[in-house]
């Protein structure tokens, strides 16, 4: 009986250990612009774009190397324009086999993308940065749909990205969970075969 319960026990220790923490993850753009916002035109102003994410929605959907989270609220801080909101979620991605990390909207496309020989290993699952990209680019950020009106960058410069993610604030993933009920439950049917062996195990009616 005594090795029954150890083994019990070390199936425990497994299942717990096997519960994968989903982390909530920020991304932030911060950096120099010029565009307009609404009705007002703003030239070299800093910005702040800040995207909150969690690790669990992080997938490789777009290929090998191309890694995505899943659509996640956003918003734009302007100086002297105004902190406002994205109306639709954004994503954030890193293309490693280009070195290239950026600002993506599902309907309109790339927003703002950097460059950095440091993105070609990262995958957006960790706190990173800061890093910046002199020039980054701003290949369809037009007309795009905000509290502050729609928000056009013609050009921005010197643009740094920082993620930072909160561990163990977090949930159980649910394929983790799945699992741990799985590896739970073959350790309970374990001791119970042990026991039956050893004639101490009661009847369970099917």
């Amino acid at each position: 009986m005594r090795l029954a319960l150890r083994f019990f026990a070390c199936v425990c220790v497994l299942c717990v250990s096997v519960v994968v923490a989903a982390d909530p993850i920020t991304y932030t753009f911060a950096g120099t612009a010029t565009g307009i916002a609404g009705t007002q035109a703003f030239t070299l102003t800093p910005f702040v774009i800040v995207v909150s994410s969690d690790t669990s929605t992080i997938t490789q959907s777009a290929g090998p190397g191309i890694f995505t989270t899943g659509l996640s609220a956003a918003t734009i801080d302007i100086m002297g324009v105004g902190s406002g909101t994205f109306t639709t979620p954004k994503l954030v991605f890193d293309n490693q086999n280009l070195g290239l990390l950026g600002l993506s909207d599902q309907t309109s496309g790339d927003l703002l993308d950097l460059s950095n020989a440091g993105f070609s290993t990262y995958d957006l699952s960790t706190s990173y940065g800061p890093v910046t990209d002199p020039a980054p680019t701003t290949p369809e950020f037009q007309n795009i749909a905000s509290s502050l009106g729609p928000i056009s960058f013609d050009t921005a410069i010197n643009t740094t990205f920082t993620a930072s993610k909160t561990s163990g604030g977090g949930v159980p993933e649910a394929s983790s969970v799945v699992l741990l009920g799985s590896m739970c439950l073959g350790g309970v049917s374990a001791l119970y075969v042990l026991r039956r062996l050893r004639g101490s195990a009661p009847d369970i009616p099917t």
